[in-house]
């Protein structure tokens, strides 16, 4: 009786501790995903009739420089620059900690569009959320039928054409690399050169923009979308 009193006692005690577990799994998750969403603050302010009030984002982070849009996608977001690759990683708009991150400049870039390559980078979340959406151009047909979007700053907008989608390695470092790439379209043609999909012939110069995000498969790969600066 005692065995068995006590195997009873032990199961009882696993099960309490599994849906423990699944509750604490899935409170945290939907944290992971709040944690995605903008302030409504933030939300209010979206650049409206092709014009943006930067002054009213910068008065509630003074890293934000400009706003980001692909046509038809859920990437609509703030763009921050930090003084680091790393501060905004896991903190969001308002400076607080956030599993999911926010949209990031690298901080090496130009934040007015000037630099060859200038890349922004976002998380992969989960239900459309941050950079997910650039995954999908993995599709052919999705690629094909996403060819628009916008940069917002504080004195113009930037018409963007999708040029090409790729998966590169996390740590080639002849993309990454800022200080090398800002100025080289060698780069630029090399992403394009191993591009899955294209749009079009490569511009022979100019200013392109690389959103890039990790690849669902693999975490030491990024999926890459590039665009040119109309």
């Amino acid at each position: 009786r005692f065995v068995l009193k006590t195997s009873m006692t032990v199961g009882i005690l696993f099960v309490a501790v599994v849906a423990l577990f699944c509750i604490y799994s899935t409170i945290d998750a939907q944290l992971v995903v709040e944690s995605a969403n903008l302030p409504v603050e933030i939300v209010e302010l979206a650049p409206d009739n092709d014009e943006i009030d930067l002054t009213a984002l910068v008065s509630i982070n003074s890293d934000i420089i400009g706003w980001i849009t692909v046509d038809g996608t859920n990437i609509d977001y703030p763009v921050l620059k930090g003084e680091n690759n790393d501060y905004y990683l896991a903190r969001d708009y308002t400076r607080k900690w956030a599993t999911a991150g926010s949209i990031f400049m690298d901080f090496r870039n130009s934040a007015n569009l000037g630099d060859v390559l200038t890349i922004i980078y976002g998380h992969r979340m989960g239900y459309g959320k941050m950079f997910s959406d650039v995954t999908l151009f993995a599709d052919g047909d999705y690629f094909a039928n996403h060819l628009t979007g916008s940069f917002f700053n504080d004195d113009k907008k930037y018409s963007l054409r999708t040029v090409a989608f790729a998966l590169v390695s996390a740590t080639d470092q002849s993309i990454y690399d800022v200080m090398h790439s800002r100025g080289d379209m060698s780069v630029v043609r090399k992403i394009y050169e191993s591009a899955k999909w294209r749009n079009g012939l490569l511009p022979p110069d100019g200013h392109f923009v690389l959103l890039s995000t990790c690849d669902a498969r693999d975490r030491s790969m990024r999926d890459v979308l590039l665009m040119h600066v109309e």
